[in-house]
C-alpha cells in the first residue's frame, strides 16, 4: 500500500530555532520510527537504492485545527510523511499512537509536541491511500501530465551532480526506478527509454529555489509543468506513464526525497 500522511507539531518555544534543514526533519522522523521498530529504522537509514519513505520539510502550518486541538497560540507545524510500504506506515502510525506526550519530538534543537497524524482525505488534503494496483487500474490513455513540484527537485544523472530542469526521460526513470524496487506490479525498464524518445515539456512555470542541509544547500526547481506524448504512443505506455506520475505523490521526485526535496502533486489533484 502507498500512504500520505501528515503529522501535526506544537512548538514548546514561541520561536523555535531553525529547523527547516532537511536531514534534520528526516532525523526526527527516523527516530520516531525508532521508538517503534528500531530494525526497520536502520534498514531505512542503510538503505542505498529507493526508499519506501518520504519525508517534508517542517512547514508552518497556516489553519486552525478543525478537531479543536488548537489552543489558539497558533504555533503549529506539520510534516508530511509518505510511507510506500505497509510495515513502514505501521511503525510510524504505532510510534505516534504510544509516544509518551511528556518526551518532546526534536527536530534539530527545537522541541515539539505531537498534536495528531491526519491518514484521511477528511482530516487533510495531503492525505492519502492507495496502492500500486489501484494506480494501474485507475490510469487512462492520456497523452497530458500537469505536475507541481512544491519543494526544490533536482536530479543525478550522468555524472551531473544537479540536474534543474524535469527532462520527462528524468522524471519517468525516477518513477520507474521506485515503482519497480518497491511494488509487486513490475513496469518494463523500457518505458525510460520511451518516455525520453516520445514525452516533452509542452509547458511549464519554474523557478529555481534552495533546501538547506546545514553545511550545504541544493538548488532544485519548484513550480509546474505539463507533459504531453507524441502521437502515436501505444495506449498501454499512456496508462503506464499515468500510473508513475500518480505514484510521483508518494514518492516524491528526483534525488533526496527523504530529506525533503522532490514534494510533488498532480495538477488537478
Amino acid at each position: 500500500m502507498l500512504y500520505s500522511s501528515v503529522l501535526t507539531l506544537r512548538a514548546r518555544e514561541e520561536r523555535p530555532a531553525q529547523t527547516n534543514m532537511g536531514y534534520q526533519v528526516y532525523a526526527a522522523v527516523l527516530a520516531l520510527v525508532e521508538e517503534a521498530d528500531p530494525a526497520l529504522a536502520s534498514a531505512l537509514h542503510d538503505t542505498d537504492g529507493p526508499k519506501p519513505l518520504t519525508v517534508s520539510p517542517l512547514w508552518r502550518t497556516r489553519h486552525r485545527l478543525s478537531s479543536g486541538n488548537d489552543d489558539g497560540q497558533g504555533n503549529l507545524h506539520h510534516i508530511r510523511i509518505t510511507a510506500l510500504s505497509d510495515e513502514a506506515f505501521a511503525a510510524l502510525a504505532r510510534s505516534v499512537l504510544e509516544h509518551d506526550p511528556a518526551e518532546p519530538m526534536r527536530v534539530g534543537e527545537a522541541s515539539f509536541d505531537l498534536v495528531r497524524l491526519a491518514t484521511t482525505p477528511t482530516e487533510s488534503r495531503l492525505a492519502a491511500c492507495t496502492s500500486f494496483k489501484a494506480l494501474l487500474q485507475e490510469a487512462e490513455p492520456s497523452p497530458t501530465i500537469g505536475l507541481r513540484f512544491l519543494t526544490p527537485t533536482t536530479f543525478r544523472s550522468g555524472g551531473r551532480r544537479n540536474v534543474i530542469f524535469p527532462e520527462p526521460g528524468l522524471l519517468f526513470r525516477s518513477y520507474l526506478a521506485r515503482w519497480n524496487a518497491l511494488s509487486p506490479e513490475r513496469l518494463p525498464e523500457s518505458l525510460g527509454e520511451v518516455a525520453s524518445e516520445r514525452l516533452f515539456i509542452a509547458r511549464y512555470a519554474l523557478r529555481t529555489a534552495m533546501l538547506d542541509f546545514g553545511s550545504y544547500s541544493e538548488a532544485g526547481f519548484v513550480g509546474s509543468c505539463e507533459v504531453r506524448a507524441q502521437e502515436g504512443t501505444p495506449a498501454e505506455a499512456l496508462c503506464a506513464f499515468q500510473a508513475l506520475a500518480s505514484l510521483a505523490f508518494f514518492a516524491g521526485t528526483g534525488a533526496k526525497t527523504a530529506m525533503g526535496m522532490g514534494q510533488t502533486r498532480r495538477l488537478g489533484s
